[in-house]
């Protein structure tokens, strides 16, 4: 049986206008204990706000666009938008993906007629688009602004300062050549970099190559014995790996490696991969959490992505 709001209505006690409103964005104008029961009246029945009667409220779609740039979406980022899905859609809200890498009008177009609840980019939008969004008066989430958190600025220091306290003093970065997949490479060796001046070691050597064992060997070639390389993820880690094998370098004794992401084929390497892996968890709650509150009135906006904890995944290879 299809539950109405005149049902949640009289499971909380509240008038049908009340969970109305207060599912329908308009929360902030009620008290707290009123929001929520209201709002667990709606979770226990299973109740499932119309998509089109919310739209006619807010002048708005229940849609979240997600902005995803040209990259590989790896197993960190696909559990990310897996829960925000989730989580958004026991809100009545839908995650709509769609490739940045678009042409800025058709993306424009798209938004225009949608007209989204909230756009969410991995990275900073153009000047354009940005005036776009806004002057629709659709909320946008985007990293870079002033006092936000830089998880992969994080990402690159956590993995220099793992090698430095391994006793490694020659550090190095590795990053993909194709900078379409390899998106956040600026900030990632910008932590590394940072590590490395904090400790008292020379900035760290940047080699760039393909996923394949041939460039691997090339660029190990160049390195010095003794370099402990900190690798974009572990799909690069796992590449200069074999490229050690072929040359008989003994990791980590001549070669040290870490990567990122807590993949598989960190796992499944051997010796296994040193990575450093995400707790999604809290971030898919948190950036729900906060979107949701913004919509209703309630919060602001995080930013993109959220902070989430790193975490020391040892391996073999440090």
């Amino acid at each position: 049986m299809t539950v109405t709001s005149a049902d949640v209505a009289r499971h909380a006690g509240v008038s049908r206008s009340t969970v109305s409103q207060i599912l329908n964005g308009h929360g902030h104008r009620f008290p707290a204990s009123t929001r929520d029961r209201v709002q667990a009246a709606a979770s226990e029945l299973g109740y499932q706000p119309s998509a089109a009667g919310r739209a006619l409220v807010r002048g708005a779609s229940d849609i979240v666009v997600a902005l995803i740039p040209d990259m590989t979406v790896g197993p960190t980022l696909q559990e990310f938008l897996n829960g925000l899905t989730d989580d958004l859609a026991r809100h009545g809200l839908t995650l709509l993906l769609r490739l940045a890498s678009a042409s800025p009008e058709s993306t424009e177009r798209m938004i225009t007629g949608l007209r989204p609840a909230a756009v969410m980019s991995m990275l900073p939008v153009s000047p354009r688009l940005r005036e776009c969004i806004e002057g629709l008066g659709v909320r946008l989430v985007e990293p870079g602004r002033p006092g936000d958190r830089d998880v992969n600025v994080e990402i690159g220091y956590a993995q220099a300062l793992h090698l430095i306290e391994r006793g490694y003093r020659r550090v190095a970065y590795a990053c993909l050549r194709d900078k379409r997949q390899d998106i956040f490479a600026g900030q990632r060796e910008q932590g590394v970099a940072r590590a490395c001046e904090r400790h008292g070691l020379p900035r760290p050597e940047v080699v760039r190559l393909a996923l394949c064992v041939d460039e691997a060997i090339a660029q190990l070639r160049a390195l010095e014995t003794g370099t402990a390389v900190a690798c974009y993820n572990d799909d690069v880690a796992a590449a200069l790996l074999g490229g050690c094998r072929e040359l008989d370098l003994r990791v980590p004794r001549d070669i040290a490696l870490a990567g990122t992401a807590d993949t598989p084929i960190a796992r499944l390497s051997v010796p296994a991969i040193t990575t450093f892996g995400y707790a999604l968890g809290p971030a898919v709650s948190e950036a729900s959490r906060e979107i949701i509150d913004a919509l209703s009135g309630d919060g602001h906006l995080p930013a993109f992505p959220p902070g989430f904890e790193i975490r020391l995944v040892q391996g073999g290879t440090t």
